[in-house]
């Protein structure tokens, strides 16, 4: 068990006992035939109370273990630290209330020492940050991108370098999906292994390179923040070095970020249904705007479900995308009550597939067409062609095979060119009009939003009944 030791440091504070372009140095060397060899640390005011010995050994050299001590929860760091490029925007952005610039690291404290740690086994409990391998350097686009630490384990059975070298074969396909959106990035520091923590960052870091550019948007309260908008793929790689495995984009573009260009319907297995019933139900919302001459394009979700883009004309706000979302899930629930359900609480689902309407209230984005999933697996959220998603599995797209079965000539995306297909929302919203006008009530809104007019009560309704 990795046990604090008192005491804190500074990042100038160690005297570097060797060359390290991060800044911190090596401990001495040890002799290899010594068992009791040790070092304590000096610092600037004094002894550091904690040993390193040659239990502490990793790739050759002694290394000392720090607890790295942030705005988000700790996680160990063992050897060299990542370069100051990617640490100095490991910040914790959970929302529009923080500023969520990259906030850097606020102390050190030295551990005292373990065991060496080999592997994703050894990672999972503590978080620990290795230094893996010797930084690339790529060309992504035109642009320079330096990949620290490639070998690092990211998967089980995938590195850092596997995931960026994904984002690279797939960029070209994948940024005209999130060309100009506001894009938040779901970031894993540490890799995806259970215990270990994850962040979204929201909002564009102060210092990024000349090609990562950003965009304004508002939020629910009213309040402004700015996003980073992918313009080349390049972004996409840079986000990937920066421990980004999914990429959340808004369903708007820059500069008209508060109108929607999208409605987008997000089919959620509840337990005791999974893949297959959300493919079914897809396939009913498809019927249902079809009768209105809308073209749908769908892809896995990376995981259970399935997602329905509906590409729409951008004059609408994101309550009336909302809106015809809703009439257009209830359709849905109305053809196949057994199958769907558009209940808001979990405790009214059952054994069905919850179409989650609030994908499209603003401030709410999904996983990009190709991003990868937080599992072990490494799925890919997939676009797909209808006959192949009825006949497709989840698992059957990962980090792994993606890039080979979009290599060839011969594949064409199924969402290319989808704004071209733009539709006018105006069906749906008379859908929402009759809806009311037979005494249908708004539905209730994520519970961080603001009061919505219309809204009924958020509170779960066995709750209700016993007030």
């Amino acid at each position: 068990m990795l046990s604090r030791r008192q005491g804190s440091l500074g990042r100038g504070d160690l005297k570097n006992q060797g060359d390290d372009e991060a800044g911190y140095g090596d401990p001495p060397q040890q002799d290899p035939d010594r068992c009791d060899a040790q070092w304590r640390p000096v610092f600037a005011g004094g002894e550091m109370p904690g040993l390193l010995d040659d239990r502490t050994k990793l790739r050759g050299i002694s290394a000392w273990i720090a607890l790295r001590v942030a705005l988000r929860p700790v996680g160990a760091l063992v050897g060299e630290p990542e370069d100051d490029e990617e640490r100095a925007e490991d910040g914790k952005d959970d929302g529009e209330d923080k500023e969520g610039h990259g906030c850097g690291i606020h102390r050190w404290t030295l551990l005292a020492p373990l065991e060496p740690l080999a592997g994703p086994r050894a990672m999972k409990g503590y978080g620990a940050r290795m230094a893996h391998g010797t930084a690339l350097a790529l060309i992504v686009d035109g642009h320079p991108i330096r990949v620290t630490s490639p070998d690092k384990p990211f998967f089980p059975h995938a590195s850092k370098r596997d995931l960026v070298e994904y984002y690279v074969a797939v960029g070209d396909r994948m940024i005209e999906h999130l060309r100009d959106r506001p894009t938040a990035l779901e970031r894993w520091p540490d890799g995806v292994f259970e215990g270990h923590e994850s962040f979204y960052q929201k909002h564009l870091p102060k210092a990024v390179p000349d090609f990562v550019q950003g965009c304004d948007v508002r939020f629910p309260s009213g309040r402004p923040g700015r996003f980073i908008a992918p313009s080349t793929p390049a972004v996409i790689a840079w986000a990937a070095q920066m421990s980004t495995v999914t990429f959340h984009a808004w369903p708007s573009t820059a500069p008209a970020t508060d109108l929607p260009d999208q409605l987008r319907l997000d089919f959620d297995p509840a337990p005791g249904t999974g893949f297959r019933e959300a493919v079914r139900a897809a396939l009913i919302a498809r019927e249902v705007v079809g009768e209105w001459g809308w073209p749908t394009y769908a892809k896995t979700s990376g995981g259970r479900g399935v997602h329905v883009y509906v590409p729409v004309i951008p004059r609408c706000s994101f309550v009336e995308v909302r809106h015809a979302a809703i009439a257009i899930g209830r359709e849905v629930e109305r053809r196949d009550p057994g199958l769907v359900t558009m209940s808001w609480w979990k405790e009214e689902r059952g054994a069905r597939v919850f179409i989650d309407y609030n994908q499209n209230a603003q401030d709410r984005s999904m996983a990009s067409a190709f991003s990868v999933r937080a599992n072990a697996d490494a799925t890919c959220s997939m676009p797909l062609d209808w006959d192949d998603l009825a006949e497709c599995h989840p698992t059957d797209f990962t980090l792994a095979t993606v890039p080979a079965i979009i290599a060839p000539e011969s594949w064409s995306d199924p969402w290319s060119g989808m704004a071209a297909r733009a539709v006018d929302l105006s069906p749906a919203l008379d859908a929402w009009s009759r809806d009311v006008a037979r005494g249908l009530p708004e539905l209730p809104y994520p519970p961080d939003f603001p009061k919505m007019p219309g809204e009924p009560p958020r509170v779960q309704p066995s709750r209700r009944r016993q007030g």
